[in-house]
């Protein structure tokens, strides 16, 4: 039995943006898995973009609807979905995999996949989440991009793009019937933290200082302490790692 209902395209704007479109028209089911070669519009965090080259990569959503009642918990639902992905690479002996707040996933300092999750309201009840995915796998030209790099680029070797869908589709489908405290799943998410405990430099507005990543909080915010030994909390736009 298949573990998401496959539906391919080859091009598309986002497949975030075609989940939502489905959804206002009544047309989106939950575990309806929307995979295009090429988006015109790929989103990332920060309302960045995700550029990927067609036919090398997996670029995807997932839609998932919420029972009436529901509370969702944006840091809970990224620890779930983040942990579940590296679990999936990790299968495929990618090396030094760590996970960077709030939701990529690093070989080392190299960026091979990310995570966007996204809600959708009715009125002030959250109704659905779209579960958007990248995953360099075959992609070896990243001018431009120094820091990404791909599964086929770490591990010199290509992979097939059928073997790890499926590997992550499973992870995925486990994932979200998954029922581990928050607690428990954000200890997990921290052990994996990228420049955990390690002095490294963040940017706050214009100003640049030297701490330690201590962590991220149940709220999902970056703990930071300073060289004053000093901590603070900052959520995603408020603060950027620099390395």
């Amino acid at each position: 039995m298949p573990y998401f209902n496959l539906i391919k395209l080859d091009a598309i704007d986002s497949t975030n943006e075609e989940l939502k479109r489905r959804h206002h028209l009544a047309l989106a089911s939950s575990k309806d898995l929307i995979w295009a070669e090429s988006q015109s519009k790929g989103k990332g965090q920060r309302n960045a973009s995700w550029d990927s080259e067609p036919y090398k990569n997996l670029t995807f959503s997932i839609y998932q609807a919420l029972p009436k009642g529901f509370v969702f918990d944006l840091m809970q639902a990224n620890a779930r979905i983040t942990l579940a992905i590296h679990t999936a690479l990790k299968a495929f002996y990618i090396p030094s995999l760590r996970i960077k707040w709030p939701n990529d996933i690093l070989s080392g300092n190299k960026k091979i996949a990310g995570v966007l999750i996204e809600t959708i309201f009715r009125g002030s009840e959250c109704v659905a989440m779209i579960i958007g995915l990248g995953i360099n796998v075959n992609q070896t030209n990243f001018q431009g991009l120094e820091r990404a790099s791909s599964m086929a680029v770490l591990a010199g070797t290509k992979f097939s793009r059928a073997e790890v869908l499926a590997a992550v589709q499973k992870v995925l489908a486990e994932a979200l019937e998954d029922r581990t405290p928050k607690d428990q799943l954000l200890q997990q998410y921290n052990d994996l933290l990228f420049k955990k405990d390690i002095p490294t430099s963040f940017r706050v507005g214009d100003h640049v200082f030297t701490g330690c990543l201590r962590g991220v909080t149940p709220e999902g915010k970056l703990l930071v302490e300073n060289e004053e030994s000093e901590f603070s909390t900052y959520a995603i736009k408020e603060v950027e790692l620099l390395y």
